[in-house]
């Protein structure tokens, strides 16, 4: 069952009030970003933070698990949806796999801070929900 791009997902724990987006618009804000912790060296390996684009993470995320579930790295092709929840100021960037011959689906979702709601309103890359 491919992920439902006309109608959206129901995800459990997030709002029920949501819309999609294209995953071109995250790509197109390098600015919106989050924290992650990354591991560098090889003999010592030493754990950093660094600041990263929201859709970069949950890229990142979703390969990392599909990979863990036995998906060939480098190898895998997947379906991206992205849902706003204008109420909660949140995001969630969901993905669908075939591995092994099952779907497997890893959900990413971020809370947006206020300020990145209001940088976002700013150029017009985000609506609150209007309520007729």
């Amino acid at each position: 069952m491919p992920l439902d791009h006309v109608n959206g997902e129901c995800i459990d724990g997030l709002d029920i009030i949501y819309r999609i987006v294209p995953i071109s618009k995250y790509q197109e804000l390098p600015g919106l970003t989050t924290v992650v912790e990354v591991t560098e060296g090889k003999k010592f390996k030493r754990k950093k933070f660094e600041s990263v684009p929201v859709w970069q993470a949950a890229e990142n995320y979703a390969k990392i698990t599909f990979c863990n579930s036995g998906a060939p790295a480098g190898q895998l092709g997947y379906d991206i949806l992205v849902q706003e929840y204008p109420r909660t100021h949140q995001v969630a960037f969901i993905f669908c796999a075939e591995i092994f011959g099952h779907e497997q689906f890893v959900v990413a979702p971020f809370e947006l801070s206020q300020e990145q709601v209001t940088e976002m309103k700013a150029i017009a890359q985000w609506e609150d929900i209007v309520v007729n």
